[in-house]
């Protein structure tokens, strides 16, 4: 009898252990399995979309390469619902949203504002006799069948010019802190191999600035003829900008001379027009306005600085105004921006004035343009389209390779292939899709300087995004 007790003591041990034991592993199991499925939840909030994510890949990318380009001409393949960024047609380019008021101005008041000297000269008659000096000692440059003639006296062009044929003369007068120089622009050639050149005069000789043999030429693209070479600024601050079928500039900032002529494509210059140049300040460098003297048409362009002594972007407002039959006759600053035009940096941001004229038979019309700079309030971005569309081609890398941005870092790029799953990358690398689709978004992301009305990014274009597709 005890026997037995003993048994079935040790057999209830046996089975007491046993469902301890499955009990400890069940419990155990099943909060492994409450913990993995935290960290699966946790894992997805982290990361919703980690299938369709980008990549950086350091290796060989293989599959098709394939490549697209964007100059922005339009918005075809653009997302214009989540791009927020301002698109110039004429320009070409996005920056950020301008802010500027137009307004008629009473024609009494605007006339004698506009029509009024300069004590300076800054603002010249295009094509007139030009004089340094006071009344009782004038010397004067003053042009003549394509010659240049200095008090009168013929003068003899520079040896390089002399078997040239010379199309057309420009004579400017462009003023310095201490001192005024002349500014020659010459047109030589015939009608395919037309090429400019340019020459500081101080009264004794024509120093040259940019020739046959500078290290900055001005040459033409298109071959078309019949445009002219007109200045404005500065002698230490100064564009230049060859007006015709094309445009062709340079900035002169402190003795280096820097090609400008991105900002003035074929739509911008419209097969050219006669060009008067005007400059100020604000706090980041020189402002040009480029407006037209003459003709039917009205032309207004912006050139800003993001810094002094760099050209950040171009605006057109040209679409602004529209006097039919009437001629233009050019642009001034107001009383409150004049003071600026030969300072390099003002001391405070403010808006800038500027009168616009019109001549018309029965007398002349004067609007004003109040340029309060940008809209520097938010992010704003600019969002493709899916570039992917009905191709059939899975997409499994992507490159933005090559970008037009004037500035540096104030934006953020980004690629996608799936709408709306943003992945923030780094210009000209390659990313590769851990999950490819037929799609392909990009997006650049810019920041603001809040309270710099003065400062935008210009976005030029979206010169080269490679991508590889499989097949």
């Amino acid at each position: 009898m005890a026997r037995k007790k003993y048994i079935w003591l040790i057999i209830s041990f046996i089975v007491l252990t046993a469902i301890v034991l499955f009990a400890y592993k069940f419990t155990d199991n099943k909060l492994n399995f409450f913990n993995t499925s935290f960290n699966t939840l946790s894992n997805k909030l982290v990361a919703p979309t980690v299938l369709e994510s980008a990549s950086a890949t350091n290796g060989q990318v293989s599959g098709v390469q394939r490549s697209f380009g964007d100059g922005f001409s339009g918005l075809g393949y653009i997302n214009s619902e989540q791009t927020d960024l301002f698109l110039d047609y004429n320009t070409t380019s996005f920056s950020f949203p301008p802010l500027y008021e137009l307004k008629k101005e009473e024609t009494a008041v605007a006339a004698s504002a506009v029509n009024s000297k300069e004590a300076d000269g800054v603002v010249t008659e295009i094509n007139s006799d030009l004089c340094l000096g006071s009344a009782a000692n004038w010397d004067c440059l003053t042009t003549r069948n394509k010659t240049l003639f200095f008090n009168d006296k013929a003068l003899t062009w520079p040896a390089e010019l002399a078997s040239e044929n010379i199309l057309n003369v420009n004579v400017q007068i462009i003023r310095g802190r201490e001192s005024a120089q002349w500014l020659v622009g010459v047109v030589s050639g015939n009608k395919s191999d037309e090429r400019g050149w340019v020459y500081f005069f101080n009264g004794r000789d024509l120093t040259p600035l940019i020739t046959k043999t500078t290290d900055e030429t001005m040459e033409f693209k298109y071959k078309r003829s019949g445009g002219q070479i007109y200045f404005g600024g500065s002698l230490d601050d100064l564009l230049i900008l060859y007006s015709g079928y094309e445009g062709v500039a340079f900035y002169y900032h402190d003795g280096k001379l820097n090609n400008v002529s991105k900002f003035f494509g074929l739509r911008v210059m419209n097969k050219g027009f006669p060009v008067q140049i005007i400059r100020t300040a604000n706090t980041r460098g020189s402002v040009f306005y480029i407006c037209s003297k003459g003709g039917t048409e009205f032309k207004l362009v912006k050139l800003w600085s993001e810094e002094p002594g760099k050209l950040a972007g171009a605006l057109d407002f040209s679409h602004l105004l529209y006097e039919g039959k009437s001629q233009t006759d050019g642009c001034r600053f107001d009383t409150d921006s004049s003071d600026l035009s030969n300072e390099l940096v003002a001391s405070s941001s403010r808006p800038i004035s500027i009168y616009l004229s019109f001549l018309k038979e029965s007398g002349s019309d004067v609007w004003s343009l109040t340029d309060n700079g940008f809209d520097n309030s938010q992010d704003r971005q600019v969002t493709s389209k899916d570039l992917g569309r009905n191709r059939g081609k899975k997409i499994i890398a992507a490159n933005l390779n090559k970008i037009s941005i004037s500035v540096s870092d104030m934006f953020k790029l980004f690629l996608a292939n799936k709408a709306d799953n943003w992945q923030e990358v780094l210009e000209n690398k390659w990313y590769s899709f851990s999950n490819p689709t037929e799609s392909l978004y990009w997006r650049a992301v810019f920041e603001p300087k809040p309270g710099d009305q003065d400062y935008s990014p210009w976005f030029e274009n979206l010169d080269d995004l490679l991508y590889r597709t499989v097949g």
